[in-house]
């Protein structure tokens, strides 16, 4: 009975190490990457859908604005040869897809996943320790491969390097030793540096469509608040088929602006709400991230006093973009 407590016992301890729940104590400590990589993937979500947002609210005002009556999947444009024509719509068709957005979160905890596995390998664990995190790695390999392997708007375009992430993921799984493992990690290493730098520059980038996307809003909203409250709206001409979905208000055709107070109701919440959001993504910057993510990996073969520096790096990456983006979660800027 007492054998069996102990056994217990410590299989329980090892679910809490390996949840990032508890570390050890001793010069064998081991800190989870996975709450780190878990809250990077969470803002680069809030990101993505910011942008979709910012950009779908953009149409739909410029239609309130066009005095268009349809807000659905097409959207009245202007072709080439000056006809009228139409297009799918921002609603139908945002910047990023359900797909593309979770191709992104999938690869990222991935990484956390594969980062821990990296850690528990350099300090030389047990095969016991190391076997859920390698279950885990798999699992996330597979997931991200099958995300990967979808190609919709805003695919990020990794599906080869997803297979090669699959498989070692195998071949760690089958490593027999200590120094298989290692050999493997190293051969691995190129590829993970490759991924994290993929969606360093994808991050960034995707971040300044999302500002971008976010000012135009408020310029259209306190464009549609002030001719409201004038009493008079302006019906801009249609935007271009090979266009932008919208475009800012000509200035030349601008009144002053008059004092949100005066705007109607409806008006003030919108652009409150896209003010929000365009002062959450002007804060946000995860390339301190994505730089410690590569510090880590390029960590995994210098022993354990460099992989704690990397880990303690990266929790330091997030403070700051976590704060910055709680706007952005759940949709709210209130």
């Amino acid at each position: 009975m007492a054998g069996r407590i102990a056994r217990s016992a410590a299989a329980f301890a090892l679910c809490v190490l390996l949840a990032g729940g508890v570390a050890r104590a001793g010069p064998a400590e081991v800190k989870s990457p996975l709450e780190a990589t878990r809250t990077g993937a969470t803002i680069t979500v809030a990101l993505l859908r910011a942008l979709d947002d910012a950009t779908v609210e953009a149409y739909v005002l410029q239609t309130l604005m066009g005095g268009i009556e349809t807000i659905g999947g097409t959207q009245t444009c202007v072709a080439a040869d000056n006809s009228v024509s139409h297009r799918p719509s921002a609603l139908a068709n945002p910047p990023f897809s359900e797909e593309s957005i979770q191709q992104r979160e999938h690869l990222i905890r991935t990484l956390g996943v594969y980062g821990f596995v990296e850690a528990l390998v350099s300090r030389g664990a047990s095969r016991s320790e190391l076997a859920v995190a390698l279950a885990n790695f798999q699992r996330a390999a597979f997931t991200l491969h099958a995300f990967a392997n979808v190609h919709t708007s805003g695919d990020l375009f990794v599906d080869e390097r997803a297979a090669t992430l699959l498989a070692l993921a195998k071949a760690l799984r089958s490593a027999k030793n200590q120094a298989t493992f290692k050999r493997v990690i190293a051969k691995g290493s190129p590829t993970i540096a490759k991924l994290i730098t993929i969606l360093r520059t994808d991050v960034s980038r995707r971040r300044r469509e999302a500002l971008s996307a976010a000012s135009l809003e408020v310029a259209l909203w306190r464009a549609y608040g002030t001719e409201s409250a004038r009493g008079a709206v302006q019906r801009p001409g249609l935007p271009l088929c090979n266009g932008p979905v919208a475009t800012n208000p000509d200035p030349h055709d601008q009144v002053p602006a008059v004092p949100i107070a005066n705007m109607p109701e409806a008006i003030r919440t919108g652009l409150k709400r896209a003010t929000g959001r365009a002062t959450a993504l002007q804060a946000v910057n995860l390339d301190a991230f994505f730089t410690a993510l590569l510090a880590l990996n390029a960590a995994a073969s210098a022993g354990p006093p460099a992989i704690e520096v990397a880990l303690q790096r990266l929790d330091a990456s997030l403070v700051k973009p976590e704060r910055a983006a709680r706007p952005l979660f759940n949709g709210s800027t209130q």
